[in-house]
């Protein structure tokens, strides 16, 4: 699995303009379902920091690695200044990702790729 982290600069609290960044991704899809090794995506946001994160699953890790690295080029543009950040997580599965099984293994300030329900405490939720 591979997760990935950013934040759009100019467009701040703007549902219009975050609505039309989904739209937008929408026609994106063929750019990251053609990379080699490619077998999901879900997308999650964080409406409180602004926050857009990507879940993906891949056969391995050169093409979760090449995609990330690939996809930090092409968004660099357009994400505030140290926003990005990806993180490529060996056996994982989905489900074990999305219920929070993973968050006892991880150091407290590492955990931006956990959903959000997965760390104790929080008050943030995360839409799919």
């Amino acid at each position: 699995m591979l997760a990935v982290r950013f934040r759009l600069r100019f467009i701040g609290s703007s549902r219009l303009l975050h609505a039309l960044f989904r739209v937008e991704s929408l026609f994106n899809t063929l750019l990251f379902a053609a990379h080699r090794g490619f077998l999901s995506k879900l997308w999650l946001t964080d409406p409180a920091m602004d926050c857009y994160r990507g879940i993906y699953e891949w056969e391995n890790n050169e093409s979760a690695l090449e995609y990330a690295e690939t996809l930090q080029i092409v968004l660099t543009p357009w994400v505030e200044r140290g926003s990005f950040a990806y993180r490529i997580m060996n056996g994982v599965s989905r489900p074990d990702f999305l219920e929070g099984r993973l968050a006892d293994a991880v150091h407290e300030g590492d955990r931006w790729w956990l959903p959000a329900r997965a760390i104790a405490g929080t008050t943030r939720r995360s839409h799919g």
